[in-house]
C-alpha cells in the first residue's frame, strides 16, 4: 500500500494521500499555466507519473518544511484553514443550484447570484460568484448535456483550477477543453 506523497513546490510542502488526486491537480495547474511555472508542474507531474513519494518542482529542495496543504481524514483537502475541497464523492451531482454550489465550494448561497438562460431549444442557468475574491461564472446547459467555468483574473488561475477541481469532484464531469486568453475557459461533458 502506498503511503502519502510529499509534494515540495515553491520551498512549500504538500502531502497528497492519493497520487491520482496529486497527479490530476498539477496536470491541470501544468495545462493553465507557461514558462517556467509551467516547468515546475511539468517537473511534479514527471515525478508523480515515475511513482516517486517525494516530488519536487525541479527548483526547491526536498528539505522544504512549510506545509502549505494536506489530505484530511475526512476526505478533504487542508489548504492551511483556507479553502476545503472534496475529493471524488461517490454519488456525483447530476443538476447545479446555487444550494449545491455552496456546498461544493464552501461559499454563502446569498453571494451567488444566478439567472435562468435559454436558446430555441434548451435552458440552463449562469451562476455568478467570487472566490477567493476572483470572479468565476458557471454556466450550466443539461440539455446540451455541457457546462462552463469561466475565470476572469489571469496571473490567478490557481483560484480558478481549485473551482474547477471542486466542480470536477462533485459532478463528476469530463473536460472537454480548456483555454486562456484575458480569461479563463473550460468546457466539461456532464454525464
Amino acid at each position: 500500500m502506498e503511503t502519502r506523497i510529499k509534494i515540495v513546490c515553491y520551498n512549500q510542502v504538500e502531502y497528497w494521500g492519493k497520487r491520482e488526486n496529486a497527479q490530476k491537480f498539477y496536470e491541470n495547474a501544468m495545462f493553465a499555466t507557461e514558462g517556467s511555472e509551467r516547468d515546475r508542474y511539468m517537473n511534479i507531474v514527471r515525478d508523480l507519473r515515475k511513482g516517486w513519494l517525494v516530488c519536487t518542482d525541479g527548483f526547491s529542495s526536498t528539505d522544504a518544511t512549510k506545509v502549505l496543504s494536506i489530505d484530511t481524514p475526512d476526505g478533504t483537502r487542508d489548504w492551511g484553514g483556507k479553502v476545503h475541497y472534496p475529493v471524488a464523492k461517490k454519488n456525483p451531482h447530476t443538476t447545479l443550484d446555487k444550494e449545491t454550489l455552496s456546498n461544493v465550494l464552501g461559499i454563502d448561497a446569498t453571494n451567488i447570484s444566478e439567472k435562468t438562460i435559454s436558446d430555441s431549444h434548451k435552458q440552463g442557468k449562469a451562476f455568478l460568484f467570487y472566490y477567493n475574491e476572483k470572479p468565476i461564472e458557471i454556466y450550466h446547459i443539461p440539455g446540451w448535456k455541457k457546462m462552463w467555468i469561466v475565470g476572469y483574473a489571469p496571473g490567478d488561475e490557481l483560484y480558478f483550477n481549485e473551482v474547477c477541481r471542486k466542480m470536477e469532484d462533485s459532478m463528476a464531469i469530463k473536460l472537454n477543453s480548456e483555454c486562456c486568453d484575458n480569461k479563463w475557459v473550460n468546457e466539461y461533458e456532464l454525464p
